[in-house]
């Protein structure tokens, strides 16, 4: 059994399976033979699979000394002409339901064998055998001796091209989404340092006392604004403007000549027609929470009235 060859049909069937075998030297030789012809095969069967055969006939082929048979889908054989008698009986032994066998004698002028068998019936081939079994072959035998190690190369190559392709565009898919995300982190490297040199261009135009501060635009930016706004303790400058808006816009008495703001202080400007107008301001703003307010100068102007400067300074509370 070891130095023997098996076959399978490639679809089994639910109950018995039917298998060829031969001898793993004589597939060799006779894939030797083919190759010292230059030709390649795709598939070898065995000549008794090639024999038509029915539910109730079968077939018998003579060639020279040889003959062979076959009397159901998975049952042939060969054996020599002088024993094909006893092999007659052992076939209808075995095939009770066989009726009938058809010989077909592809011997050049050689006499009918005389065979004592009610069911046989003997045909005179008027073609050689190789002819005769390929006129049989409408379709492709259930079972390729051409498998396991005998299975041709040849006929896997057309599904390796297309595997290989298959492989060759994945690289590429790969490589090409490499390259996009390399080209893409590169774009917007570029992108970050144009709005970073923009942000440093915006901060220099605003704030230019900032230069020489290291550290994010952003963050040196929101600082530098809130100095504007005196910080964050709601006592700075916009802050203290906006509570005493309010108040110097409420008379048309006296009117603002400048604005100062130094070390968290306010100095307001002010034109009144006299000392007590201006006092009187003063005493407004005074009103105000978390606010001082002192009157510093009080001036008479060259064209009358009395230009004063008041100092508020916020307090925390």
């Amino acid at each position: 059994v070891e130095d023997m060859h098996f076959a399978f049909p490639e679809r089994l069937p639910a109950e018995r399976v039917p298998i060829a075998g031969v001898a793993r030297a004589t597939m060799q030789a006779w894939i030797d033979r083919l190759a010292e012809a230059g030709v390649r095969a795709d598939a070898m069967f065995a000549e008794t699979q090639l024999l038509p055969v029915s539910d109730e006939a079968g077939t018998v082929a003579i060639e020279g000394a040889n003959a062979l048979w076959r009397s159901a889908p998975s049952q042939g054989g060969t054996c020599d002409v002088d024993g094909l008698a006893e092999w007659l009986a052992v076939i209808r032994a075995g095939e009770p339901a066989l009726r009938a066998l058809d010989v077909y004698d592809f011997r050049r002028g050689a006499p009918a064998l005389p065979f004592a068998d009610r069911g046989l019936r003997y045909h005179p081939a008027a073609s050689d055998l190789p002819s005769f079994l390929a006129a049989q072959l409408s379709a492709e035998p259930a079972i390729n001796l051409l498998q396991g190690e005998f299975a041709p190369l040849h006929r896997q190559a057309p599904t390796q091209k297309l595997w290989r392709n298959a492989a060759m565009l994945a690289a590429a898919a790969v490589v090409l989404a490499f390259v996009y995300l390399i080209a893409d982190y590169v774009k917007t490297s570029h992108e970050a340092d144009q709005l970073e040199a923009s942000t440093q261009q915006v901060l220099h135009d605003t704030f230019p006392q900032m230069d020489k501060v290291a550290g994010d635009p952003r963050q040196l930016m929101q600082s530098a604004l809130e100095n504007l706004r005196g910080g964050a303790d709601a006592t700075g400058l916009l802050h203290t403007l906006t509570i005493i808006s309010p108040i110097l816009s409420s008379t048309t008495r006296t009117t603002l000549t400048g604005v100062e703001y130094h070390n968290a202080s306010l100095e307001l400007g002010l034109r009144a027609p006299d000392v007590q107008t201006l006092d009187r301001m003063r005493e407004q703003l005074a009103t105000l929470p978390g606010l001082t307010v002192q009157v510093t100068s009080a001036n008479t102007g060259a064209n009358g009235g009395v230009d004063g400067r008041i100092r508020i300074n916020g307090s925390k509370s």
